[in-house]
């Protein structure tokens, strides 16, 4: 592969990575809620509570154990979180009041590898020019993805 297809599949992969994560993150964080409260029946301390190990799984791999990895770790880190996520978002259409935890607690963890990672992977570029073109690019997209994701949650619920 040339400079210019590896420059292009890393273009496609940051793009389509920060679409796919960041949508279904925000369904996952403004779904699970209701999920808890209408299907399961959860009383609002519940929901409150499985919201916010979400979020704290999320803080935990984010901030306390990817910020220490090296590169050649974090990089192996965000494959593994990558395909994890790809395994554990669908698994919530068939969860049960029990099982909804632990895919909670596995889906907040494995975000906070991913989201940190992809911009990471947007700034790596040597160039200055190309660098702030595939940060711009990755800022289009989180916006896009923000309203793209709605429309998505609408349409499955």
């Amino acid at each position: 592969m040339n400079s210019r297809q590896s420059f292009l599949f890393t273009v496609m992969v940051i793009i389509s990575a920060t679409f796919a994560v960041r949508a279904s993150n925000n369904m996952f964080m403004t779904t699970l809620p209701l999920l808890a409260r209408y299907n399961f029946h959860f009383s609002e301390f519940l929901v409150g509570l499985i919201s916010t190990a979400g979020a704290t799984g999320t803080f935990i791999m984010s901030a306390m154990i990817n910020a220490r990895l090296t590169s050649t770790r974090r990089r192996w880190v965000f494959i593994i979180s990558s395909f994890a996520y790809m395994v554990v978002f669908p698994l919530f259409y068939i969860s049960s009041a029990i099982v909804i935890w632990p895919l909670v607690l596995i889906a907040g963890f494995v975000l906070g590898a991913i989201m940190p990672n992809i911009i990471t992977s947007a700034s790596l570029f040597s160039d200055r020019k190309m660098r702030e073109r595939i940060l711009s690019l990755y800022t289009l997209t989180l916006s896009i993805s923000l309203v793209a994701g709605p429309a998505i949650e609408s349409e499955i619920l």
